[in-house]
């Protein structure tokens, strides 16, 4: 994770639910703490930066993973719904999963997964990407453009999902006890917080996640219940 301002409310918020999290920076700030990737900070684009962050998941620096997630400092994770989400993928091959965005495609362009709302990536797929050469032409290229690039060229698909988001948090506000579809705004990642009280709306998101988690979870004991007495009651009579 590229580090900024914002770290004490990741810290307040879904650091906690990170089994293995690191923030990058061009420095290193032990009271974090941050790691110096040696790649200069860049007004625009991150694409060094993040090509360093690949290069070092695969690296013996940090423990052997099956995904890597990628996040910009203002951006809001429920860690336990991703691994829900992730657990119907297969880290084995090469999986790129966010929100897809298009550049260029009525002209032969490619697709790319938007940075700001959080990218995913398979082990595998990072592999496959390090181990074709692509790289950035300059270190403040655009890095999700240029990871779209470089997967189009190797025909590594993009999975879009719509529980990614690129947004300014303010329009990923929802009634909190509206239908289930209305909650896939805060169901993963939700891009840019700095306006409102965050730690206050992470809060209350935390508990409408688990209210309507712990809905389902009845509604699903109930079906149960009610085909096994059906099923029973076919028998009988």
């Amino acid at each position: 994770m590229p580090a900024g301002i914002p770290i004490p409310v990741i810290k307040k918020t879904w650091e906690k639910d990170a089994l293995f999290l690191e923030y990058y920076s061009d420095h290193a700030e032990p009271s974090i703490p941050t790691i110096n990737l040696g790649v200069p900070n860049t007004e625009r684009g991150h694409c060094g930066k993040t090509f360093a962050i690949l290069q070092r998941f695969l690296s013996s620096a940090v423990p052997n993973t099956k995904w890597l997630v990628i996040v910009d400092d203002d951006t809001l994770i429920s860690l336990p719904r991703l691994r829900v989400l992730l657990s119907c993928y297969d880290p084995s091959v090469p999986v790129c999963l966010g929100e897809r965005y298009g550049y260029g495609l009525s002209q032969g362009g490619y697709s790319y997964i938007t940075g700001g709302g959080g990218m995913v990536f398979s082990r595998e797929a990072v592999v496959r990407l390090l181990n074709s050469g692509c790289k950035c032409y300059s270190n403040d290229a655009p890095d999700d453009m240029v990871l779209g690039m470089c997967l189009n060229a190797l025909g590594l698909p993009i999975t879009h999902s719509p529980l990614f988001h690129q947004v300014v948090f303010r329009h990923c506000q929802v009634n909190f006890h509206a239908p289930p579809s209305l909650l896939y705004c805060f169901a993963h990642f939700c891009h840019s917080f700095d306006e409102l009280d965050e730690v206050d709306t992470w809060n209350s998101f935390s508990t409408v996640l688990k209210e309507f988690s712990e809905v389902v979870i009845k509604c699903v004991l109930y079906m149960y219940v009610y085909i096994c007495i059906y099923i029973i009651l076919y028998y009988i009579l």
